[in-house]
């Protein structure tokens, strides 16, 4: 059905359903109108089936649509008259609107949504990309009364305000600029804390810079946590124009990774001289370390106590004034000319290392080193109560870190329950006190327990206290110990006295568990250097572990040990522990002994040992070398052989064993060589010979005698039964006669073993099991004329010149296989013409041999995968293939030359022949066959040689 009205408009009351389009054409003056009376309550587009609906705006140019897309359920607005296509904006179900445009906004003007004057959101306002603000001195407020702003200044810069205004990020966040200063500015306190244990870290970052704390006119700057820690990967430098104190009221420990040095350039280094009774160790930590006291330049160094105890495991050296006091034992402790050395200390006073050496005053400034010279001084650092992080500044660039004060002092404090205060830098220095101002630096001085931690092991890391006339005081309130600790070397130096002392406790040097050596005055200059008093019941003790105890003075120093006249006995190593007592060394000139007598006792072995000389006892009369013990032997040995030695040993009733005992597999000979004759009279106890069974050099139970000798001459007896004799020369009285020798009766495998020179002729007598065996290649033998050689074995002969040889049979039993192909140069041997006489002749010869008369007949079989060279009048063949063959033509034939290649059973395999050099082979320059049993004939038809053209025929 279908309606079309006219001229003019037309009113319709009622319903008007079309199923089709209905479509509403513009009137004359170019207008299109459709009108709903006011009354009318719905217009109805579609029908509700499974369709879209729509209206259509026809345009002149574009359509613009308003539907619904019925496989969405959306109401879309949009350009066309496609549904789901070009759309502008959409309504869902859910009432949610939708502008579709994806076009970027640049300008208040453009975009896929603009809106010309302001718009107000209710809710929340959602923006999935960038938000402009494009207005100079734009405002960007929140709150119910703009409370907190953000306003542009009109250039490139803003101002955030508000009361207050707290940053707070959920995870790590930034803060920077990327030119010009950031400045953190507060009209009250300015606070920088981290919530529970974090960490507040300043310049940290890589590049050099300086951080700044305070100023010049700061009254003070307190640092105060559980602990402190400088850290630096340069120098740490404690300065101050009056005093530098370093105290804690528990333990304070000085550790270091390279050297710690205390240094004074003009004042003492005193360590533990004030009243407090406490024990001053140094070096008593485990590990083995060297303890250095004194240097050559010092007057004197000085032991005072009511007992000392010297305890080594193993060397310990005490000189005199001028000498070397050296205590050897896991480590080296060594005392050379030093001046005076006071040690002083009312309680514990302890200088530790867990791994380097502890070094006191081994520069060479040539003042006193004072710790501890004044009354009771604390310098605290992190006084808090509880484990903090202190971090200031970073290495990048030259960034620096700067603390200044007035009156009222610098404080750096962290409230953190376990926040750490650092002060740290990349690559600068680390300066505390440094300008010209006469304030005190505090570090750690707050009742409360910490630990104060300077310094750290890595790398080349240096802890420096320096102080001027003032001085260094390191002082420890109560019970509380210092400690100094150092992975390397800990040095204490003065240009005036160093002093260590302890007012009620031992002063320990190197009681830890370190095995490191402990130096006492080892410095190149001359000093004095004493350890203990006369005073009362005062006590040197020196113990030593394996490592034992060194007295050793260089130069024309003596030492000496019990030179007083009083009679107190000198007793060395008479402990029970088992140790090895040595005096003098192979350098020493000469060790005297002298005493009324001279007493060697031992329950193990005395060794009188000289590897240069001899051992020689004289005293201008009769020397009598008497050894009387339970089991009487005397070893002669080398020293690098120990075990290996010759040995005489006296039994009872004077039965005397020489014998020599090898224990390294190598045979230990025994050599007689008398300037006279050597007489072996088995007289016996009839001291005649023939008077019982010891005349004889054996018997069948005993065993025979062995003989190696350069010449046995047995012209007045028979030698028999003998099992190995190694001979260089056999004579005999009568050289027509020979040397006759039977081995016909031995049992076993036995032999004559002849060395070089055995030309005179033998007559062996066989023996089942018996042979000839020369121990060298160049022995020469001359067999008459029908000698015999049935059933032996002659081996090694260098030269055996003989008649004629009958060999019925040759057993290649032990040759070793040749192992790669023949080749021309290899050689043969060959009977010359048949007429018995031997030739060698090379591989070469017999292949010309072979192929001279082979003719077009002969074949080469078998030649395998391998690659070949094929010959003229040669047929090669192949065999079955288990690899690519490649066979090569002669490289200079003649014309006329034919050569014939077969291949057997190819299998997947083929067989190439390729031309030599720049020959063809019908013009290309190789061929194959793949064929089995394949077969081909090639003639060499001009240019000869490596031109040559071959040809298929």
């Amino acid at each position: 059905m279908s309606y079309k009205f006219q001229t003019g408009p037309a009113n319709m009351v009622g319903t008007l359903t079309q199923s089709g389009s209905l479509k509403v054409m513009d009137d004359t003056g170019g207008l299109t109108r459709f009108y709903v009376d006011k009354d009318v309550a719905t217009v109805t587009v579609g029908d509700g089936t499974a369709a879209d609906s729509m209206v259509v705006f026809d345009g002149n140019a574009t359509d613009i649509r308003v539907g619904l897309d019925d496989g969405t359920d959306k109401l879309e607005i949009g350009v066309g008259t496609t549904m789901g296509t070009t759309t502008a904006l959409t309504i869902d179900t859910s009432q949610q609107v939708a502008v579709i445009a994806t076009t970027a906004a640049t300008t208040a003007a453009d975009g896929a949504f603009t809106v010309a004057g302001g718009a107000s959101v209710a809710a929340d306002l959602v923006v999935g990309d960038d938000l402009s603000l494009l207005s100079d001195a734009a405002v960007f407020n929140m709150g119910a009364g703009n409370d907190f702003t953000i306003t542009h200044d009109g250039t490139e810069g803003a101002t955030i305000a508000g009361n207050p205004v707290d940053i707070t990020s959920g995870g790590a966040a930034t803060w920077s600029t990327s030119a010009g200063t950031l400045t953190i500015d507060s009209a009250g306190i300015l606070t920088m804390d981290t919530d529970g244990t974090a960490n507040i870290n300043l310049g940290t970052e890589a590049a050099a810079k300086t951080i700044t704390v305070g100023n010049a006119a700061s009254t003070k700057v307190d640092v105060n946590a559980l602990a402190i820690e400088l850290d630096s990967a340069g120098t740490v430098v404690l300065d101050s124009t009056t005093t530098t104190v370093i105290g804690a009221t528990t333990t304070m420990d000085l550790d270091a990774a390279g050297a710690l040095s205390l240094n004074s350039s003009a004042a003492a280094i005193n360590i533990g001289d004030d009243a407090v009774a406490q024990a001053i160790n140094v070096g008593t930590g485990a590990a083995a370390r060297t303890i250095t006291v004194g240097n050559a330049a010092s007057t004197a160094v000085n032991l005072n106590a009511l007992a000392s105890t010297i305890t080594t495991v193993n060397a310990l050296a005490l000189t005199d004034g001028t000498a070397t006091f050296q205590l050897g034992g896991t480590g080296a402790t060594t005392l050379a000319a030093a001046t005076t050395v006071d040690l002083d200390s009312t309680s514990t006073m302890s200088l530790n290392s867990s791994a380097g050496a502890i070094n006191v005053g081994n520069d060479d400034i040539d003042q006193a080193i004072n710790i501890g010279t004044q009354g009771e001084r604390t310098v605290s650092i992190s006084t808090g109560a509880f484990a903090s992080t202190l971090a200031l500044g970073n290495a990048t660039g030259a960034t620096a870190v700067t603390l200044d004060a007035g009156t009222g002092g610098i404080d750096i404090d962290c409230n953190g329950a376990t926040g750490a205060l650092a002060l740290d830098t990349a690559g600068g220095d680390i300066e505390i006190g440094v300008n010209a101002a006469a304030g005190d630096v505090n570090i750690g001085t707050n009742t409360t327990a910490r630990t104060i931690t300077m310094g750290n092991v890595t790398g080349a890391t240096a802890l420096a206290l320096n102080a001027g006339t003032g001085g260094v005081a390191v002082a420890s309130t109560g019970t509380g110990d210092i400690t100094l600790n150092s992975d390397d070397t800990l040095l204490l130096d003065a240009d005036g006295v160093l002093e260590l002392n302890s007012s009620a406790g031992a002063i320990s040097i190197g009681n830890d568990a370190d095995a490191q050596a402990i130096n006492v005055g080892t410095g190149g200059a001359a000093r004095t250097i004493s350890v203990g008093n006369e005073t009362g019941a005062t006590a040197l003790d020196f113990d030593a572990g394996t490592g034992g105890v060194t007295i050793d003075s260089q130069g024309a120093g003596t030492i000496a040990i019990g030179t007083q006249t009083d009679t107190g006995a000198i007793n060395i190593g008479v402990g029970a522990s088992a140790r090895t007592i040595t005096v003098g060394s192979d350098s020493s000139t000469k060790v005297d002994i002298n005493a009324l007598d001279i007493e060697l006792d031992s329950v193990g072995d005395i060794a009188l040992s000289a590897d240069g000389g001899n051992v020689t006892m004289s005293d201008g009369t009769q020397t009598i070398f008497d050894f009387n013990t339970d089991v009487p032997e005397l070893r002669i040995m080398d020293d690098d052989q120990v075990t290996n030695y010759y040995s005489v040993a006296v039994g009872a009733s004077g039965a005397t064993t020489i014998s020599t005992v090898d224990a390294d597999a190598t045979i230990a000979h025994l050599t007689l060589s008398p300037d006279g004759d050597l007489v072996l009279d088995p007289a016996g106890n009839d001291v005649l010979p023939g008077g019982d069974n010891e005349d004889s050099f054996g018997s069948a139970a005993k065993g025979w005698v062995k003989v190696w000798t350069n010449a046995l001459d047995c012209a007045d007896g028979d030698i028999s039964n003998v099992g190995t004799i190694s001979l260089d020369t056999v004579k005999s009285d009568d050289v027509t006669s020979g040397v006759n020798v039977n081995m016909d009766g031995n049992t076993g495998t036995n032999k004559i073993s002849m060395k070089q020179n055995v030309a005179e002729s033998l007559n062996i007598i066989e023996g089942v099991n018996s042979y000839i065996k020369f121990a060298t290649d160049t022995p020469l033998i001359t067999f008459g004329q029908g000698s015999t050689f049935a059933g032996t074995t002659v081996a090694n002969i260098g030269t055996v010149t003989t008649g004629a040889v009958n060999v019925s049979s040759i057993a290649l039993i032990s040759a070793t296989d040749l192992g790669e192909a023949i080749v021309d140069a290899d050689l043969f041997m060959i009977d010359n013409g048949g007429t018995n006489t031997m030739r060698k002749t090379t591989a070469s010869r017999l292949k010309t041999y072979i192929q001279s008369g082979a003719g077009d007949s002969m074949s080469v079989s078998g030649s395998g995968p391998g690659v070949a060279t094929l010959q003229a009048g040669l047929t090669f063949f192949t065999g079955s293939l288990t690899a690519n063959t490649k066979w090569t033509l002669p490289s200079t034939p003649t014309v006329g030359d034919i050569v014939v290649a077969k291949a057997g059973a190819v299998g997947a395999y083929y067989l190439e022949i390729t031309a030599s050099g720049a020959q063809t082979i019908d013009g290309e320059n190789s061929i194959k066959i793949e064929s089995e049993f394949g077969a081909v004939s090639l003639l060499c038809a001009d240019s000869a040689g490596a031109s040559c053209l071959w040809r298929i025929y």
